[in-house]
């Protein structure tokens, strides 16, 4: 009966190491037993596939120079120390090498596993490959920086939104135009600050943005003082990979000189043309005027000739009546 317990229990504990052998070498993240000599006793098969090795090409190597680049070795060999002294597991990324040389970045999860008598046994290590993830940041961190220094030494106004609109960053030009602290607008939604007048319509052509068209926005926003001034403003949307409007990036200047340009021009336009028009209805009124004197004169000269054929006319009567009272000799 014993004989029976015990083989049912170590059916069962054999089930569950095949259990757990499973997940591990079927795990996506990688996992990697050390003996305490620093030997490797074990890698799973993501690991190994990455890496580039098979195992009975790493079991029984030296951790530390088959897979750790040299300059990160003593680093390692510390954090394995304090492993065991803490007997607390602890978290740090570090490099590992591939077969081909090739450098990863790996978070690792990481734990000393002592005997029942408390002597240290092993080191167990659960890894993520970040190296991709790292590549990531940096550049969004790269990207940052030259966002910050670009709009941190530009005139216009350079603010980031949610995709409702709300500030997450505005540039320090907001102080010198607008006279508001940039960082308390962060959370505020610049609709607040548009003329009332301007907001249907900048909303509509804002809407037009969000599909990805380019449209340059004008209207009025108040300043810190109440006063009202023009922006123009230009804005790109940010999508993440799934094409989701993440943020949006606008760039907005003060164009209220060349409003104010604009309308003296337009005033002007309206007077130039409003001589135009009382100097052309004053000629066509002197055009009509003329026409009156050339058929008067006209008529007049007919008049003139007629009254000079018809003297002519007499003095022929006149000559011939004279012809036959003269007396016959």
């Amino acid at each position: 009966m014993k004989n029976k317990i015990r083989k049912q229990a170590e059916e069962k504990l054999q089930k569950e190491m095949n259990f757990n052998k499973t997940l591990l070498q079927a795990s996506p993240v990688f996992f990697v037993a050390i003996s305490k000599e620093g030997k490797t006793i074990m890698v799973n098969n993501s690991m190994l596939k990455v890496l580039g090795y098979k195992q009975e090409e790493i079991v029984g190597k030296d951790y530390m120079t088959t897979f750790v680049p040299e300059r990160d070795r003593e680093m390692l060999s510390e954090i394995f120390e304090k492993l065991v002294q803490k007997k607390e597991p602890t978290l740090n990324e570090n490099y590992i090498m591939t077969k081909d040389g090739e450098e990863l970045l790996v978070e690792w999860h990481e734990r000393p596993v002592f005997k029942e008598n408390g002597e240290y046994d092993f080191f167990f290590g659960v890894g993520i490959d970040i190296t991709e993830r790292k590549k990531v940041e940096q550049a969004l961190i790269e990207s940052e920086e030259k966002f910050r220094l670009l709009s941190e030494n530009s005139k216009d106004v350079i603010c980031l939104h949610h995709p409702d609109g709300r500030y997450i960053y505005v540039s320090p030009s907001c102080k010198n135009i607008l006279d508001y602290d940039p960082e308390k607008l962060i959370g505020t939604n610049p609709w607040e600050l548009v003329h009332p007048e301007d907001l249907e319509n900048l909303k509509k052509k804002s809407a037009r943005v969000l599909k990805g068209e380019n449209v340059i926005l004008s209207y009025r926003i108040r300043k810190k003082s109440g006063e009202y001034i023009w922006f123009e403003s230009i804005n790109q949307i940010i999508k993440d990979d799934s094409g989701k409007i993440i943020h949006s990036v606008s760039s907005s200047r003060n164009i209220t000189e060349q409003k104010k340009a604009e309308e003296e021009l337009k005033k002007y336009q309206e007077h130039l043309e409003e001589l135009v028009k009382e100097r052309t209805e004053e000629l066509e009124e002197k055009n009509k005027e003329l026409k009156r004197y050339n058929k008067l004169f006209v008529g007049r000269e007919f008049r003139i000739k007629e009254l000079r054929d018809r003297v002519k006319e007499m003095e022929k009567q006149i000559e011939e009546l004279n012809k036959q009272q003269k007396p016959s000799c």
